[in-house]
């Protein structure tokens, strides 16, 4: 086992954070469970909306429906499913044991600026987007939210992650700065997988499923668990969970 991985936690931590969450996040197993169950469904536009609504409550996403701002984007994403369908994915490359590979990450950037791009839905929506993502992907891209993005910045000990409402430099494109926070949080992952042997990869997935409980357990995606303990690490912002 490593010493010390990217975020500087030793083997034991690692697993520990991993067991505190599935003891204590009951509500977010349930939650992954149940969008678990309406992804195998299949998404026609009835399944798309339900999904990306119980998305938005499950992980707190605030996407608003007092603008309709979750129909808009459940209309845009059900226009353009043939570029965000689950099964689509299935073709692209993967690389076991060796990061997270350069044709997924390239997908991901460009369904994450499609969104960014899109006239009709807002750019304030980043977190919810990149969490469609990882749905959509079968867990090849990480999740993203404040507090994994403070965990990271306190690691990095700079602004690595920003998010909607963060202060930009002038001049700043916001789209091209959302999507080099996305790549940014994309490396960091891609880092931390690299110094996880074959050994320490499969036994964090093996100690995540036993510790969930049992009605709701899942095989989770290794970026999952390193989320789980970046989220631990992490701590709430003040005013946002998502």
């Amino acid at each position: 086992m490593p010493d010390r991985i990217v975020f500087n936690l030793n083997w034991d931590e690692l697993v520990n954070n991993v067991k505190k969450y599935n003891r204590e996040q009951e509500a977010y197993l349930k939650g992954e469970f149940e969008l678990r169950e309406l992804l195998n469904e299949g998404l026609d536009q009835v399944n798309l909306y339900n999904f990306l609504d119980k998305l938005n409550k499950f992980w707190d996403a605030r996407v608003t429906k007092k603008n309709l701002d979750l129909n808009k984007i459940a209309e845009y994403t059900s226009r353009n499913l043939k570029d965000f369908n689950p099964d689509i994915w299935k073709t692209v490359p993967r690389c076991p044991y060796k990061g997270i590979c350069p044709a997924v990450v390239a997908r991901g950037e460009k369904l994450l600026r499609s969104f960014l791009e899109a006239p009709s839905i807002s750019k304030r929506y980043l977190v919810f987007y990149t969490k469609i993502l990882y749905w959509f992907s079968g867990g090849l891209l990480p999740i993203i939210d404040r507090r994994t993005g403070r965990a990271i910045n306190a690691i990095k000990r700079d602004k690595f992650i920003r998010f909607p409402g963060d202060f930009l430099p002038k001049n700043k494109n916001k789209n091209e700065y959302y999507v080099k926070s996305y790549k940014n949080f994309i490396d960091f992952y891609d880092e931390t997988l690299k110094q996880l042997s074959h050994r320490s990869h499969n036994t964090l997935v093996e100690v995540d499923r036993e510790t969930q409980p049992e009605k709701y357990r899942l095989q989770n995606p290794i970026l999952r668990i390193i989320d789980k303990i970046l989220w631990e690490k992490g701590t709430r912002p003040k005013s946002l969970t998502a």
